[in-house]
């Protein structure tokens, strides 16, 4: 016995790794979180970046039990260290669950149970989800589960995907367990795919399968499976990407064929001891059809209001998934004023931080950063509250006459950014300026940041007529 439970667990380890080569290409889906240019990332409160996904496996199915060490996010060369994964159960994904119940002969101490776990499993559906039942047995009448007739269904145990889940519970609450019944499990979970495949509204669909036993005959006169065998059962899983998610009750079940069936279809294997067990696992075939994770991290790229790359990784036990999105480097929602600084005539410009004192007539630029296009920009003085000057095109630059103050000294320029957003946002720059008496050199409009210079140059000019002079004078003396 344990050399035979060996062989079986050997066989299931490298149908595994067979499995998981084949899953090299899983898929890796973004879901759109945002309406704008970049919907698969939320990126308004940039520089934090939020994502929406759900790895999936090659048919399809989300892959649970990820941390935030299988997440890899590379903004322009740089990986990000903060990365957060938070899983959550993305209700608006959609899913086809097929239920394939055994109401065999032994299933009927187990029935009572079943019809308590089917109500937080039909809770964990949503309204645009469906599902269906499947119900087999092996009657002494001959009755057993008919594999060809897809259409129209047995009403008395079969019921197609519906979402009106009333009718689906009422079906599963009128199921008897007839003693000595037979169990075509085979048959049952065949059928269940076949229908599944060819009836499912959509594209994320998979069977579950709730059984105490294996495929065997009962009493007198019943059969297991007549159709399809423990192989039929996964390649038509395989071939029609309908993965089979098992619930084995209790220790008689055919603990080999449903790890096996789940394991090489794309599904889980589950063993449940009790009702409540039992009611957690099928709802967790719901969540993990419906499994998506939130990720949040810090870019690096400075704000720029620009689009950039962002390169995502997925490793997990069944391969690597990549895939690329886009996200804006958004300057704040508040603009910002950075810095306001003065022009001077030959187009060099100075932080207004940085000069001591000016005078004359002043071209004030400011260094503004926003998100949103700039609708106009205020001048105000010494905290007035009516505006000196509103530029409304750019570079929104004031030109001051500081010759109409009425007193020279220290003045406070605030400077006020209006965006063009609804409502506006607004935001405040205050520099202190030393505005110095209007002298000759500023009556002729020229800067005081070159009047140092100027005036250097024009002593340096006297200082060599002097010279010239006195030169002109000695050589005349030494003529006479």
């Amino acid at each position: 016995m344990k050399k035979r439970h060996l062989i079986i667990f050997l066989t299931i380890i490298l149908t595994w790794v067979t499995l998981v080569q084949a899953q090299g290409d899983d898929r890796l889906l973004v879901r759109t979180v945002d309406d704008d240019e970049t919907p698969q990332v939320d990126d308004q409160n940039y520089p934090e970046l939020l994502l929406e996904l759900s790895p999936l496996n090659e048919v399809g199915i989300p892959i649970a039990s990820l941390s935030d060490i299988n997440f890899t996010l590379v903004d322009d060369g740089t990986v990000l260290e903060d990365v957060t994964a938070v899983p959550f159960i993305d209700i608006e994904q959609q899913v086809s669950v097929l239920v394939v119940l055994d109401v065999s002969g032994s299933m009927q101490p187990w029935l009572p149970d079943v019809k308590t776990a089917v109500e937080p499993f039909y809770l964990a559906l949503e309204q645009w989800d469906e599902s269906a039942v499947i119900a087999f047995t092996s009657l002494p009448d001959g009755t057993s589960v008919d594999v060809n007739a897809l259409q129209p269904l047995d009403p008395t145990r079969e019921w197609g995907f519906t979402n009106d889940e009333g009718a689906l519970r009422n079906l599963i609450n009128a199921q008897r367990a007839v003693p000595n019944a037979g169990t075509p499990l085979y048959d049952g979970v065949y059928k269940g795919i076949r229908v599944a495949a060819t009836q499912s509204a959509h594209p994320r669909r998979a069977v579950l399968l709730v059984t105490n036993g294996a495929d065997q005959s009962g009493g007198e006169g019943t059969t297991g499976s007549r159709i399809a065998g423990a192989d039929i059962v996964i390649e038509e899983s395989r071939k029609t990407g309908v993965p089979i998610f098992t619930i084995g009750l209790g220790d008689d079940v055919d603990a080999a064929f449903l790890q096996r069936a789940a394991i090489l279809t794309g599904g889980t294997f589950m063993q449940a001891a009790t009702s409540s067990e039992l009611a957690d696992a099928m709802a967790g075939v719901v969540h993990q059809l419906k499994q998506a994770y939130r990720l949040t991290a810090t870019a690096v790229t400075p704000a720029d209001n620009q689009l950039h790359t962002l390169s995502l990784t997925v490793s997990s036990s069944a391969g690597i998934a990549m895939e690329t999105v886009s996200f804006n480097a958004w300057y704040p929602e508040m603009p910002q004023v950075e810095d306001v600084q003065l022009r001077l005539a030959n187009g060099k410009q100075f932080s207004l931080e940085t000069v001591r004192n000016a005078g004359g007539t002043l071209t004030i630029v400011p260094q503004i950063m926003s998100r949103h296009d700039i609708a106009a920009v205020n001048y105000y003085l010494n905290g007035d509250e009516t505006a000196v000057f509103q530029a409304t095109t750019p570079p929104w630059t004031f030109t001051w006459d500081t010759t109409t103050l009425p007193n020279s000294g220290p003045v406070t320029l605030t400077v006020e950014a209006v965006d063009s957003a609804e409502p506006p946002h607004i935001s405040r720059y205050e520099t202190d300026v030393t505005i110095s008496a209007c002298n000759m050199l500023c009556k002729l409009g020229i800067s005081s940041q070159l009047s140092g210079i100027l005036l250097l140059a024009m002593l340096a000019l006297v200082l060599l007529v002097l010279v010239l002079m006195l030169v002109r004078r000695m050589r005349a003396g030494t003529a006479v």
